[in-house]
This record gives structure tokens, sequence and C-alpha cells, in this order.
């Protein structure tokens, strides 16, 4: 595990998801951030970070005194990095109170950040050379839910085409995780896809990654900076990683002239990465918002549409298999006559919950359509997959958990098919069919068991 601190004004622009905050101390965060004040900067930081522990989103997992500071280690459960900041223990002991988070409500304000009738709030800062009114109407197109269906590279290649005319920079990228942008191999004019290792090779990006900090290079001092994709003039590059949630999600490259003096320079990288930062995170909201379905809050049919020809085009440039497990429950009609819809949601639940929960993190599950599941294995063998096919079929039966209006157990069980790509199914299309066809003869057969499509099978058998 990697231990770092972060500048005060990034961590709270960057890593503290500021939504999960109370509107008090977001104001107060807001107040910080426009004062630029480093007292008022580390004051909330620490408050955000303690909020946000007392609502378990982080722990604090490391509490020390170095030389009259304090140092405060938090953690994000399951993530892999340790934030450290660095307190004077003057300041920590007017922030906590007996080791525990003090709300704002609960401590005084300092006068810089309280605002009265006579008293005018600082200035915004501005970006040096900006005309943001300009170009305000094409950046609230990028954060427009009508825009819902675009992916999140073509709002980032927007978003990021407009801030190379806004900030007057020679040129800029994104480097984008291929796990944030669900794609991989893709190639456009301001964002590219990458992995972690393409992202670890370059010493100036696994700095500024693990630091949290932007790096300004002057262009005699850039060997170790990948600059392939440079304009002909520019004299500085300046590199900054771009967090959402306390996630890694890429590194963005700003190109500068000689013109342009260091603190302008400074204010439109953080201006860039805050704005790409968002959209990372307005794009998955709404992702989340179109693509699970409300019951089982597991993927919806319409992220399947979407996602099935993703994984298969994966599969082929790998050169890997994708499985397709077709899940249909047994008797569901008895289950809603007897017992009425609302307990047949139940166990629609009930099924999606156990799916959930005995799958690998790669594997996607579907609520394809009524009764109906879907679920993609993605590098998965016919053996493999079978096997996955036939766990999931046993937990369902031997689920004691879904009860009848007596409050006496009932079983639940599934039917299920399965199909292989590229082993029988040469598309998307055939997967699918080969598996529902599969699924259909399992039912045939008996139910309550898993049946792997084989060539001769008749397609929509049932």
């Amino acid at each position: 595990m990697h231990s770092y601190e972060r500048n005060y004004r990034y961590l709270l622009l960057n890593l503290i998801p500021q939504h999960r905050l109370t509107p008090a101390l977001r104001r107060d965060v807001e107040l910080a951030l426009v004062s630029g004040k480093s007292e008022d900067l580390r004051r909330q930081s620490i408050l955000a970070l303690e909020e946000l522990c007392t609502s378990n989103y982080l722990h604090r997992v490391g509490l020390r005194r170095v030389n009259g500071d304090i140092i405060a280690e938090y953690k994000r459960k399951g993530g892999r990095f340790m934030l450290s900041v660095a307190v004077p223990a003057r300041e920590w002991e007017r922030y906590i109170a007996g080791g525990h988070s003090v709300t704002p409500r609960q401590t005084e304000q300092p006068a810089s950040h309280r605002v009265n009738s006579t008293q005018t709030p600082p200035p915004m800062v501005e970006v040096p050379g900006s005309d943001l009114l300009r170009y305000l109407p094409e950046i609230t197109q990028v954060f427009s839910i009508s825009s819902r269906t675009g992916s999140l590279v073509n709002r980032l290649e927007l978003l990021l085409g407009i801030l190379n005319n806004w900030l007057d920079v020679k040129s800029l990228r994104l480097s984008l995780l291929e796990e944030i942008a669900n794609m991989t191999d893709i190639t456009t004019e301001w964002v590219e896809t990458v992995s972690e290792d393409d992202l670890s090779e370059s010493n100036l990006y696994r700095a500024c990654i693990e630091s949290g900090l932007q790096r300004l290079v002057p262009r005699s001092k850039s060997s170790d900076a990948p600059i392939e994709d440079a304009p002909a003039e520019w004299e500085y590059l300046g590199v900054s990683p771009v967090y959402s949630m306390g996630k890694v999600c890429g590194v963005l490259k700003m190109y500068f002239g000689g013109d342009v003096d260091e603190v302008t320079k400074k204010l439109r990288m953080e201006a860039a990465t805050s704005l790409v930062k968002q959209a990372i995170e307005f794009t998955s909201e709404i992702e989340t918002i179109t693509s699970v379905d409300a019951l089982t809050q597991i993927y919806n049919r319409h992220f399947y549409d979407t996602q099935v020809s993703v994984e298969i085009e994966r599969a082929t440039r790998s050169g890997n298999e994708v499985s397709m497990l077709v899940i249909d429950l047994d008797d569901f009609k008895r289950v809603n006559d007897e017992l009425g819809h609302k307990k047949g949601d139940e166990a629609l639940s009930n099924v999606a919950d156990l799916i959930r929960n005995n799958l690998r993190k790669v594997d996607l599950p579907f609520r394809y359509g009524g009764e109906e599941f879907v679920i993609l294995l993605p590098g998965t063998s016919e053996f493999e997959s079978v096997h996955t096919a036939e766990r999931l079929r046993r937990v369902v039966a031997e689920f004691t958990g879904f009860k009848n209006l007596h409050g006496q157990a009932r079983t639940i069980t599934v039917s299920v098919g399965v199909s292989v790509y590229p082993d029988t199914a040469a598309s998307a299309d055939e997967l699918f069919e080969q598996a529902d066809s599969a699924m259909f003869r399992a039912k045939r057969l008996g139910k309550n068991r898993v049946v792997l499509y084989k060539p001769g099978m008749r397609m929509g058998e049932g």
C-alpha cells in the first residue's frame, strides 16, 4: 500500500466527493477554495475527511504525532491507496474534539469563513486569459442529461476540444484508463484509452499519480515525458493526474507556449482537471440511472444491448472466449398467481442478489426482461462457464430465504442455458440465441438444470 500526502486544494477539488458532504460543509469547502488561504483549506480538508469517516465512506486508519504535526491516514474500504495528511498539532486539536469529528455546526467558523450582510465574499479565482461566457453553452452541453446516450469518451472529446480553445493552450490530451472508459484501443483527437501498465511506463506519470500532484516540465527537461503527440511549438508540458471518487482515472497532458506565466499555467491545469473529473462523475451517475434495473439493482436490458458488443469485440481482439448464461425462473407465473406480484418481485430480487454475490467482479449480470436474466462471463471457457452455471443453479435451489404467505420456506429453481463465443457462436446475436435455446431445452428436460448449447441443437427450441 502506498502512502502519500496531498496538496489540500487539490484534495478538496479532486479527491473528496463533495456531494457526500452535508450542505453546510459543502458551502464551507467552496468558501475555502475561493479564499485560497492555507489554514482554511487545511481545516475544511480535515473536516471533510472526518465527516466521510462518520458516513463510513472513509476509515481513519492511522494517527501519529511527528515533529509537532499530526499525521492522519485515511483509507477507503477496498481502496488501494492510503491518504496521508499532515496538520499542525494545535490546529488538529481545534478541529477535532476527543478523537471525534467536529461538524461545522459544532465549531465556530473562522472569520475568513463568515459571510454576513456587511461582508462581501471574496471574488472567484479566474483563469487568466479566459473567456468563460463564450464557451459556457458548449460546456453546459457536455453535462446535459439529454446527451446521456453518448459514451464517456464522446463527452470528454467534446469537453477537451472546448478546453483547448478556452484555455488557449498549444494542445492537450487525456490518457484515460480503459476500465474507466469501458473501451479499449480508442484514440481520438483529444482522448486515448490506456492500461495501468501503459501509465506506469512513464516515470513522470507514475510520480504524478503516486503524489497526487501536478507537474510542470520545461521542454529542455522532458526526456522522460511521452511527447509523441506534442505540437510543433511548445515550451512547457503540464501533467495532472485525474481522480474520481478516490480512484485514478488517467492523466491529463497540457502543452503551453513560453508566453504563459507559471501561475496561469497551473490555474489552467487545475480548471481543466476539475472539469474532466466532473464529466467522468456526471457520466457515471447518468449511466447508473439508465443502466441499472430499479427492482433487482443489477444491469438492465438497455445496458446489455450496449455491453454485449463491447465484450464480443474485446474477446475477438484478445483471442479469449466470452460465455453467456441465460437464466429463467421456473414456474414463475405460479408464484405470481399463488402469492401475488409483490412476492414475485421479492423472488426476482432474491435471485438477482444470489447471482450478484456468486460472480467474479468482471462478470456482468443483467435482468433481460420479466423473469429472465443474462450473464456475460468474459475470458471464460466452456468448462468454466458450465461450472459457474451449475453453481448458480445450486445456490438458488438451496436458498431458504424466500417464504410463502404463511412464513414457510418456498423453493425457487432456475433453468440455465450456456453458450460460448467463438466456440459455437460467431456473433452477439448468435451467442444469445444459442444460450436461450439451451435454456428452453433445460425447461423441456424437467427444469432446475443446466444445458450447454451444442451444434445441431435447434435454435429457439421450446
